[in-house]
């Protein structure tokens, strides 16, 4: 669990300090109901802790994350600048300390996966998947 919270503050402050994802919503697995659009979500899609011998399970692991964009817009061009942020701050980044000695690396697995959420509202869900690993 330890190096799973690492990695969400580490989302969660290039979140905050990136200047074009700072003004978007982003929540962990679910928006609050009535959260205006745009909104992007995250969620822990596969955590797999690396266990070496003698190793306590926290020395290292593999978490895969999906963040998802919401928006209401006629298109889903809107979702995919949010998208590009996004990768813009995560993708191919390596060897960043997090704090005591943890470190992070990340890469994107797999691209943009495009759908209607909503029919009615027009509400387009574009998703991506990114592998970070994370350890000590």
């Amino acid at each position: 669990m330890y190096l799973q919270s690492e990695l969400q503050k580490y989302i969660y402050t290039t979140f905050t300090t990136t200047a074009s994802l700072s003004t978007t919503p982003f929540y962990l697995n679910h928006a609050p109901q009535d959260t205006s659009y745009p909104i992007v979500t995250y969620n822990v899609i596969s955590n797999v802790p690396s266990m070496a011998m003698g190793s306590t399970g926290n020395d290292y692991g593999t978490y895969r994350i999906q963040f998802q964009v919401f928006v209401n817009e006629p298109d889903y061009s809107a979702g995919m600048t949010i998208l590009n942020d996004i990768e813009s701050a995560f993708h191919r980044q390596s060897n960043v300390t997090l704090s005591n000695d943890v470190t992070l690396i990340c890469a994107k697995v797999q691209g943009n996966v495009v759908t209607f959420f909503n029919d009615e509202e027009k509400v387009w869900q574009i998703s991506e998947d990114y592998s970070f690993m994370v350890g000590k």
